[in-house]
C-alpha cells in the first residue's frame, strides 16, 4: 500500500498567468519548509544542482523586481 501524503503543491494557470500553491488541510507550515528543503537535497543527491545555485536562484526569484506576480491595472493579480 502507497502511503504518500501531499504536502505541498505548486501549480502554473496558463490563461491569467498565476501560480498557485496547495496545502492540504493539517498541514504546517514548518512541514512547508521541511519539503523545500527534501527539493534542494534531492536536487544535490542526484547532481542536478548544488545547494548554493540553488539558494542563489531562491533569493533572486525572491528579491528581483522582474520575478514579481503580474498585476493589471487595477493591482488584480492574473
Amino acid at each position: 500500500m502507497d502511503n504518500k501524503k501531499m504536502i505541498v503543491a505548486v501549480a502554473y494557470n496558463e490563461s491569467n498567468n498565476t501560480y498557485s500553491v496547495d496545502i492540504p488541510e493539517g498541514t504546517s507550515v514548518p512541514e512547508v519548509a521541511f519539503a523545500v528543503s527534501v527539493i534542494v537535497k534531492c536536487l544535490e543527491r542526484d547532481n542536478i544542482m548544488n545547494r548554493k545555485d540553488f539558494m542563489d536562484f531562491l533569493n533572486r526569484y525572491l528579491t528581483d523586481e522582474f520575478y514579481n506576480e503580474v498585476t493589471d491595472n487595477d493591482g488584480q493579480t492574473g
